[in-house]
């Protein structure tokens, strides 16, 4: 029986949509592979408490650093926030003694590096390569007021060349290693080794090289390594990170890191919550 041309263009027309059909797939998968691919997010809070002669419960400083899951444009963002509640016998003395002085009771400072990241052969360790810096800081007598100021402040950036090395182990990563080149290219780095055993102690090795001068090098082993413990969260596709970093009554700020919360799969803000900036806000009706 010969072979019949409308089956054979038949079975053309098939594996043309077939192959088309696994191209189009596979486009779709790699548009948004990178936006929907995990990653994670180093979160360090300073585990002492500030002078209370001064500042309320609940002053801190977090550090924050968050990357994209994108290996073909790796960005990455440290965040320093640090968050200041005035005592206010404190703040009434201040008030009273100095008139003239406008004192808020909420201080919230911030200081953002930008840069890239490089991953190491075990997909976990990075170093992260800075190029900019921005700070600022907003006061305020409400958390409201505060965050917007936050919103509508302008940004600034100073260029810069600082490195930083992180070792990731589960559910904690260290900064075992910093840089930064300074004027006249001198180098100052810092090199924070942890405790082989339980008998010996953690190391931090600072060293100075300039062009002209002799390089300076000084160990210590009176050092608390563990202050550049971070814990690590995996953030989810499809839902947004944020983390608590004040809380009063019935009311609570979130810091949202910008580079995890942008991309397209992400939701708006639960019900509830209020979003200013790169923060949430959640008030309790009375």
């Amino acid at each position: 029986m010969p072979f019949s041309p409308r089956i054979y263009w038949l079975i053309c027309t098939l594996l043309f949509f077939l192959f088309w059909g696994c191209s189009f797939t596979k486009s779709l998968l790699r548009k948004g592979g990178s936006e929907a691919s995990r990653t994670s997010i180093l979160v360090s809070k300073y585990p002492k408490k500030l002078n209370p002669k001064f500042y309320a419960e609940g002053s801190t400083y977090y550090r924050f650093i968050e990357r994209n899951a994108d290996i073909s444009d790796p960005i990455i963002n440290e965040w320093e926030l640090t968050f200041l509640v005035y005592d206010k016998e404190f703040l009434s003395s201040v008030r009273t003694n100095y008139p003239s002085a406008d004192y808020k009771t909420y201080k919230l400072a911030w200081r953002k590096k930008q840069g890239t990241y490089d991953l190491h052969e075990n997909k976990k360790d990075f170093i992260a390569t800075y190029s900019k810096l921005s700070s600022g800081e907003a006061n305020a007598n409400t958390l409201s007021e505060l965050l917007t100021q936050l919103a509508q402040e302008s940004k600034n950036y100073v260029k810069i060349r600082d490195l930083s090395s992180f070792y990731v182990e589960g559910d904690f990563a260290y900064l075992t290693a910093e840089s930064m080149t300074g004027d006249g290219s001198a180098v100052y780095e810092w090199k924070n080794e942890r405790p082989s055993s339980d008998t010996s102690p953690p190391r931090s090795i600072f060293l100075s090289v300039s062009k002209e001068g002799k390089p300076i090098k000084y160990s210590s082993p009176h050092y608390d390594y563990f202050q550049f413990q971070f814990e690590v969260f995996d953030t989810e596709p499809t839902k947004l990170f944020y983390k608590s970093i004040y809380a009063e009554d019935k009311v609570e700020i979130y810091f949202l890191p910008p580079i995890s919360n942008q991309v397209s799969t992400k939701p708006k803000e639960p019900v509830g919550f209020q979003r200013i900036g790169d923060y949430l806000i959640r008030e309790e009706s009375p």
